[in-house]
């Protein structure tokens, strides 16, 4: 999708005073309290936006993703082994990033009855999504399937070491086109160190392979909540602008923590097909960026840290659209 890129020229003169003057006013603006940057490389607006935002906000919808979690397939090792509900786990993760709105359980449960389709073993994935999309109004579904569970128990010279290993696959598929989006393996492990007596009594540690297999699977699922969190960004809208500051709608609610960063940007004139007249998109143009200060529940407070135009600053109704967590170097 095309994006909105804001270049700066700089033009040279003859004379040498006035690069040196040039100079001291950089030094100058450097030191300025407050100061705004309106140089450098073009701001670009972070991958994972979709037009598909605007139709949110404008509906006064949250801009999230709808999903539907299905059962994880695994044969034995969900039916006998991990008696527990990875999808639910899952769900609390990806619930907790901010960036989904989950369809029920119950509500899945009832169309998937209805449809005599089983949540697991499903070979088409996309051929279901499609179909599912249409019937529970979700843009994403999530399936997953259990590769392996391993137990291991390792004697130590003054404790066992119990440990447990659980891998998934995951595919996310958009309900709307049948394309895979996410794809990704991830792997979580838990151990206990358990000390015992001579006769064998636990003195301390955990014996129980279950909670451990709870705890790795845990630890293998937030991995993909992670992954599929910067697959589709964090965004909000700009409440409220008063010179360097301003207030975003999302706060720690949906996962916004002291020095995210955003980019932000309004739309644009709407873009339409040559020949045919048919809508392809909007323009976006890029405002500046925030980094923010504090969050409340449902607000976040932000500085402007650059302006690609002073004369132009950011607006209620602005979109903003946090930056992923590597491009802003936090390694979440």
């Amino acid at each position: 999708m095309a994006q909105e890129y804001s270049h700066f020229s700089h033009s040279s003169r003859r004379g040498s005073w006035k690069p040196a003057l040039a100079l001291c006013a950089v030094a100058l603006g450097a030191f300025a309290p407050g100061a705004l940057q309106a140089q450098g490389d073009a701001i670009q607006i972070p991958s994972g936006w979709s037009d598909s935002y605007f139709a949110r906000l404008d509906s006064a919808r949250a801009p999230t993703v709808t999903v539907a979690v299905m059962n994880f397939s695994g044969g034995p090792l969900v039916e006998e082994r991990l008696r527990f509900s990875m999808s639910d786990i899952l769900i609390t993760d990806l619930v907790n990033t901010g960036r989904f709105e989950v369809v029920e359980r119950d509500q899945l449960d009832v169309v998937l009855a209805e449809q005599k389709l089983q949540q697991d073993g499903l070979t088409d994935v996309s051929a279901t999504a499609l179909q599912l999309g249409k019937l529970i109004n979700a843009e994403l579904i999530v399936f997953g399937m259990v590769t392996s569970a391993t137990h291991e128990k390792v004697d130590r010279f003054a404790y066992d070491l119990m440990r447990s290993k659980v891998s998934v696959d995951i595919r996310a598929v958009d309900a709307s086109t049948g394309q895979v989006v996410v794809s990704q393996t991830a792997e979580g492990a838990a151990e206990s160190k358990v000390i015992t007596t001579a006769n064998g009594e636990v003195v301390s540690g955990s014996t129980d392979y279950d909670a451990l297999d709870v705890d790795a699977s845990r630890s293998a699922l937030e991995q993909v909540a992670r992954r599929l969190a910067e697959a589709f960004p964090l965004v909000g809208l700009v409440a409220h602008a008063d010179g360097e500051t301003v207030f975003l709608d999302a706060g720690a609610a949906r996962g916004v923590r002291v020095g995210d960063d955003f980019v932000v940007f309004r739309r644009g004139r709407e873009i339409t097909h040559p020949t045919t007249g048919g809508h392809l998109g909007w323009e976006k143009v890029v405002i500046g960026t925030v980094q923010v200060t504090s969050v409340d529940a449902q607000l976040a407070t932000a500085r402007v840290t650059r302006l690609v135009d002073s004369s132009a600053p950011l607006a209620p109704g602005d979109v903003a659209i946090a930056q992923a967590a590597a491009a802003q170097g936090k390694g979440r």
